[in-house]
């Protein structure tokens, strides 16, 4: 009778050895080959099958598995030996090989999740190890084989630590899903980013001084970013997350981002029945009371809390994974019903509650994975996401939680799409593999007035801020976007050519399609100002009051000092339908060769071009990007627990819709400002949009000025970022690392709309007219040299298990943010003289970073604690004047009512310090009942703080000063959310 296998800690391993032995390497030629033929077959082919759009990135959503068997106490290699991989992510069983004349051997493609690694050796007894493969990893291992005979009755399963990776350059984190469930989190893949060091914004986040925008979005191979707005676009149960490749720089050549890259695998079934299932619940009466106050700064808040603002959620979870055909089909169901309420804190100017937002959310998942050979691998996936929002003021990017918003100018939004996702891999030989990723992704969104009035215009009120009467311009929408990719890529090992070489080549392809139709209630807005001068104090409103201000009535008796709110009417042309499309295509080669066993070195290329068209059919962008990569890896003690690696890259945005939706015949829209003397809206003021709205021609060398020389013009200089990061990696205890990495990444010829018509007065502040007065506001869309985004930082991490028991994360961040533009098409160039006011430090610039998390088990208890700290940002540059429209510049960082030459300021106007601080706690009664159950108590900013933080979408959602180019510049409109409680029942089988 054999006895029971005994699993060793890592420290118990045995000194590592190399050893010789002969073996019978297999013949390459016809490796050679079938590699020459498909790649060429892909090569040509795929480019060729269809238009595409921009080729961001083919996500990596396999693991590495490679080694080196050698005789223990003597480390020569050992040919010949029967190495063994199992899992239960692996599908069509384990996975065999025989290691070549020189012990190694290799398993690619391998799906991330746990192993078993068996060694076997002919009358030897077999050596088996326990491992965890991570996304996008390359795990090396020396494993010395003893000389003990297989008539042993003991069979030792060694638990492997986790090593360092010489093969990954690219700077980031993956986190696991069994790493999240002891955490508090918000459970979304676009909030959980934030853990890492190097990472600030919101929802969309800005990763290494990328903007909100210069993100990719990757699940299971298909890019899921949105092609207009380029942030993320699709949601689904966080539970059916396997694990998340979080990229802050990606270095490898398949990826092309200008900013990060969240790549997220999903689970898929296996050959044992899995059910996942959940609860999570909150309600205000489990939130202490939010609190209000009009300043930045004050000492005092007032509570709001009696009665307290209707806020809850409820979240439903459904997962269910198992085989259809054992070793051959499995299938995994994912659903997910969220319901939120959310409102904003009953102060001024209202200082009445306004309706809260309502949310329903219904994620749907299905995942199936087929082997229908030994060398085929196949998986089909679809997700759909439907949600419907009511009152959805309270969550409008712009409107950073204002109770400014009457109850008739709310809106409804309904959006969500659908995506499917086919993946094959063709395992052809031991040495060559092809996959080719193919999807298509479809969602949109529709806007309307929640109470139905499309036939009334807005008003708002310039003196108190407040929007009543409808809802809001350009608020009746129907959006549809599309995005189809195809991306085939081969993979080739390749040993004898000075050391062993890992290339891989591939195409990445994708077809973009927009259909908007925009249009206004009413077709138009009015701007009223209770706060004339003439008529000071008559209309006033009182700012304690819950009555709405009086509104501006056209045709108003022309009576000289005659109070009359009336100020500006912005008139918009009826609703129209437009049609945008955009295709590309990239092509990358890179290279991962190892000369010797502790030096890798990374080259690679990869060249992109894409165009787009507007609804006009005129070519708004024509780009070629070419985009070198190089890096090395040098195990600095020979021993694989010290790296230094460097890298330096390239990335190119050639293609999206963004700029193609604003250089486009939009509807026009013009503004004109009310004469107290003829009691009519006829004094014109600007105008946007139409035929005439946007200018995309160029002058030619024979001085003509023609399309074809503008836009149309193939561009070799698009938006594009240049990094160099350099680190050391050192393994301080087994399972636990500690890294120093420096970056430094410049984004430049970011898009702007340069202003070519407008003439401002010499403060910089009102449109004093225009070069062509039957034209309003002229935008020329370029790459502008000029708009750039400059990133240095240092940050110092350590992460890993310590002891089974323990995980943790601590990671420090210096970084410095500066630049000209913080988002792209904003006020930069429309005002060439006072430029250089747009050079300073951008608004996401937090000098010091601090995040951290960790969690500990005993006997079915968990306590996880998450943490970050955050040091202020810089102001803003621009501010109204209390007459006028646009507004004048003021230097970052600097109050606008101060001298900037004053000698004796020292630091800069910048916003709070923000601490946060959310703990778990969770219990499985597994011990108790042999089923997992578990209880689960998480609270979110424990501390209860209210710093003052930036809601809105331009600023990233980071922290500031509210309303930065309003006239309450400098007042708090958003905090902290208060302590929340959630409780959360959890059953798996």
């Amino acid at each position: 009778m054999r006895k029971p296998a005994v699993c060793l800690p890592p420290s118990s391993l045995p000194a590592s050895a190399p050893a010789p032995v002969r073996g019978t390497p297999k013949p390459a030629r016809r490796s050679a080959r079938r590699f020459l033929f498909i790649g060429t077959l892909l090569g040509v082919t795929s480019p060729l099958a269809l238009p595409v759009q921009q080729a961001w990135a083919v996500g990596e959503q396999n693991a590495r598995l490679r080694g080196q068997v050698v005789e223990a106490g003597t480390n020569v290699p050992m040919p010949g030996a029967r190495i063994e991989t199992s899992s239960d992510a692996l599908i069509g069983g384990p996975r065999r090989t025989v290691t070549d004349e020189d012990g190694n051997f290799d398993f690619t493609l391998l799906p991330p999740g746990r192993y078993l690694l068996t060694i076997s050796y002919e009358g030897l007894r077999p050596t088996k190890r326990k491992l965890t493969l991570e996304v996008g990893q390359t795990e090396s291992l020396k494993i010395p084989l003893t000389a003990e005979l297989a008539a042993s009755e003991t069979t030792v399963i060694v638990e492997e630590r986790k090593r360092l990776d010489s093969d990954r350059l690219s700077t980031g984190k993956v986190l696991t899903a069994e790493q999240q469930s002891k955490l508090a989190t918000p459970r979304r893949y676009q909030d959980v980013v934030q853990q890492l060091a190097g990472v600030t914004g919101g929802s969309n986040p800005v990763m290494a001084g990328g903007s909100l925008r210069h993100n990719r979005y990757l699940v299971d191979g298909l890019d899921i970013t949105d092609p207009v707005d380029n942030t993320f676009s699709a949601n689904f149960n966080f539970d059916a997350i396997a694990q998340m490749d979080m990229l802050l720089l990606a270095v490898d050549a398949q990826y092309n981002s200008l900013g990060g890259v969240i790549n997220l695998v999903t689970k898929r079934g296996s050959d044992k029945f899995t059910l996942d299932t959940s609860l999570y619940v909150n309600h205000q009466a489990l939130s202490a009371g939010a609190r209000s106050g009009s300043q930045l700064y004050e000492g005092r808040l007032l509570d709001q809390s009696d009665p307290r603002p209707p806020t809850s959620s409820y979240q439903a979870n459904l997962n269910i994974g198992g085989p259809l055909i054992k070793q051959k089909l499995w299938y995994y169901f994912s659903t997910e019903y969220r319901y939120r309420v959310t409102s904003v804190v009953p102060g001024p100017p209202l200082n009445i509650q306004h309706p809260p937002l309502e949310r329903h959310d219904l994620y749907a998942r299905l995942k199936l994975t087929w082997a229908p050979a030994t060398k085929h691998r196949l998986e089909l996936s679809v997700n759909g996401d439907p949600t419907y929002l009511s009152n959805i003021r309270n969550l409008a990017p712009d409107n950073g939680n204002t109770n400014s918003y009457s109850a008739e100018s709310e809106f409804y939004q309904r959006q969500g799409g659908v995506f499917g996702i086919l993946n094959w891999d063709w395992f052809v030989t031991d040495n060559v593999i092809v996959n080719v990723q193919t999807g298509l992704h479809g969602f949109g969104f529709s806007n309307g007035p929640q109470n139905g009035d499309a036939v009334s215009s807005s008003h708002f009120d310039r003196a108190s801020t407040i929007t009543w009467n409808a809802t809001d311009a350009n608020l009746l929408v129907v959006d549809q976007r599309w995005r189809y990719q195809l991306d085939p890529t081969v993979t080739w090992l390749k040993k004898g050519w000075a050391g062993s070489h890992t290339f891989k080549a591939g195409a990445q392809l994708q077809y973009l399609r927009n259909y908007a139709l925009v249009g206004t209630p009413g077709n138009s807005v009015y701007t009223d100002d209770t706060a004339q001068p003439m008529d000071a104090g008559r209309l006033q409103r009182d700012p304690t009051t819950t009555q709405l201000p009086p509104g501006c009535v056209p045709g108003q008796p022309a009576v000289p000092g005659a109070p009359t709110p009336c100020f500006q009417l912005t008139q918009y042309e009826p609703q129209r339908a437009q049609v945008r499309t955009g295709y590309a295509a990239g092509v990358f080669l890179q290279d991962t060769w190892k000369p010797t066993s502790y030096l890798t070195l990374v080259p690679g290329i990869r060249v992109d071009y894409g165009t787009a068209r507007n609804s006009e059919g005129e070519v708004v962008q024509n780009l070629l990007g070419i985009g070198p990569r190089i890096g090395a890896s040098l195990d600095l003690t020979r021993d694989g627990k010290t790296l230094l690696k460097l890298a330096y890259g390239r990335s190119n945005e050639v293609a999206s819709l963004r700029i193609a939706t604003y250089a486009d015949a939009n509807s026009r829209n013009s503004t004109w400002g009310y004469n107290r003397a003829s009691g009519r809206f006829d004094s014109f003021f600007s105008s946007e949009g139409g035929a005439g709205g946007y200018d995309l021609r160029g002058t030619c060398p024979d001085g003509s000025v023609t399309l074809a020389c503008g836009n149309a013009k193939l561009n070799l200089s698009p938006p594009h970022a240049d990094f160099v990061t350099a680190s050391i990696e050192r393994e301080l205890y087994a399972n636990l690392a500690g890294a120093i990495t420096y970056t430094y990444r410049l984004i430049s010829s970011q898009w702007e709309d340069i202003e070519v018509n407008a003439r401002r007065t010499l403060d910089g502040g009102n449109i004093a007219g225009f070069g062509d007065p039957s034209q309003g506001n002229i935008r020329v869309y370029r790459p502008t040299a000029e708009a750039i985004r400059r990133y240095q930082a240092v940050d110092f991490t350590v992460a890993g298990n310590p002891s089974p028991n323990w995980q943790l994360f601590v990671g420090y961040t210096l970084s410095f943010l500066d630049g000209t533009v913080d988002d792209q098409l904003g006020n930069f160039r429309n005002d060439p003289p006072r430029d250089f006011r747009y050079f300073g430090y951008l608004n996401d610039d937090h000098r010091h970073a601090i995040k951290a998390n960790g969690n500990y088990s005993w006997k079915g208890l968990t306590a996880g604690v998450s943490m970050q700290y955050l040091t202020g940002a810089p102001t803003t540059r621009l501010y109204l004047q209390n007459l006028g429209y646009t507004g004048r510049y003021g230097w970052r960082g600097i109050d606008p009512n101060a001298d900037p030459n004053d000698v004796r300021k020292w630091t800069e106007l910048r916003s709070p310090d923000v601490f946060d601080l959310s703990v778990r706690a969770q219990y499985d009664f597994h011990q108790l009942t042999g089923q997992h159950i578990s209880l689960i108590v998480d609270v979110f900013n424990a501390l209860n703080l209210s710093t003052a933080v930036n809601a809105g979408a331009n600023t990233t959602n980071q922290v500031g000063f509210e309303a930065r180019n309003s006239p309450s510049y400098g007042t708090a409109l958003s905090r902290q959310a208060p302590l929340r409680a959630q409780f959360g029942i959890r059953y798996q089988y």
